[in-house]
């Protein structure tokens, strides 16, 4: 069954990331936007990058989870050496009294940490001959990225759906977390959904609802996959030049292949399931008990168990080891995610 109301619930109330907290962040964003502007050397302008220029942003589902925002810091360019650039920008903040018990310093970005479960990664970043460049310290040359041409793809697709890939992307971002048995970076993940629309599925029955375009994703995704024994390449769709593959080991992508189909599974006999109370329970094997149960109370928590009924049903054998969680790759050190991608 399509559960519209449900979904709706569901998002609003464990998903989304609520609007107290998007202030919060468009806050620090203003504040530490207005410190550079009046103190970094060269500073041009800031753009809002990753997961919340998507809007694909979500809630932490877990404790140790964190709701962030990547900020480009574009200034100007200088010399091709990355690491002044970083060092630049740390010096700056760390000359702060506001910043400097705040900040971390880490390849591609400076992190600034502020109390309770949010963080900024401001990337500094040049232009030249129309492209953007972020500037990793311990490497020797620039890095091209893309991070604008990604997003007007991205929502190129998005309105093909009518909106419910940004929300399809944001529960398969909660399934991730949730579960915590599978690891993949952020920017693959929104990749992969949005490689999985398709044109032709433009006031189509595929994308029609959100149970609809939950479980067309993850078959297409699913699908394709099947056919990749090796990790595939990623591509920015934007430019192809440009790979998202860095920091995602085999074992990792083996399990997250073969859970994939499992997963895709669930969905359809969720969606296709007829009786009401079969199909919310077939649901809640992916999203927790918490589905069909009304909103949440939007703090954070997501408010369910996990639960992993469904595995069963994929006749692949027994998954290979999961590896270590996406947590625990530093989002810094992602290629092109700390650029502007998450």
């Amino acid at each position: 069954m399509k559960h519209n109301e449900e979904f709706a619930d569901f998002l609003r109330g464990h998903v989304n990331l609520n609007q107290g907290r998007i202030e919060e962040l468009d806050q620090h964003v203003k504040a530490v936007t207005s410190y550079l502007r009046n103190n970094l050397t060269g500073f041009r302008r800031v753009e809002y990058q990753g997961s919340r220029a998507l809007g694909t942003i979500i809630q932490p589902v877990k404790d140790r989870h964190e709701f962030d925002a990547d900020l480009l810091v574009i200034v100007d360019k200088d010399g091709d050496d990355p690491k002044p650039y970083m060092d630049g920008l740390w010096d700056t903040l760390k000359d702060s009294d506001r910043y400097k018990e705040k900040i971390e310093l880490w390849n591609r970005c400076v992190k600034v940490k502020y109390q309770g479960q949010c963080h900024l990664d401001t990337v500094p970043c040049v232009e030249d001959d129309g492209k953007q460049y972020v500037c990793p310290r311990n490497d020797d040359d620039l890095e091209e990225t893309d991070g604008t041409g990604f997003r007007d793809w991205f929502n190129d697709q998005n309105r093909i759906t009518k909106g419910n890939l940004k929300r399809t992307v944001r529960l398969l971002k909660f399934l991730r977390d949730h579960k915590g048995n599978f690891s993949v970076p952020s920017v693959i993940l929104t990749a992969l959904a949005g490689e999985a629309i398709q044109e032709k599925d433009a006031d189509g029955e595929e994308v029609s609802t959100m149970a609809d375009t939950v479980a067309t994703v993850l078959t297409r995704i699913d699908e394709r996959l099947e056919k990749c024994d090796q990790i595939p390449v990623i591509a920015n769709p934007a430019n192809p030049d440009l790979t998202f593959n860095t920091h995602w080991e085999d074992n990792q992508y083996q399990n997250f292949r073969h859970l994939m189909g499992v997963y895709a599974n669930t969905a359809r006999q969720a969606r296709d399931e007829t009786d009401k109370a079969k199909s919310i329970a077939a649901w809640q094997k992916l999203f927790g008990e918490s589905f069909g149960k009304g909103g949440g109370s939007g703090s954070g928590s997501g408010g369910s168990s996990a639960g992993s009924g469904g595995e069963r049903n994929r006749p692949r054998g027994p998954p290979p080891p999961a590896g270590p969680p996406a947590a625990s790759i530093p989002v810094a050190r992602r290629r092109n995610e700390a650029g502007g991608i998450g």
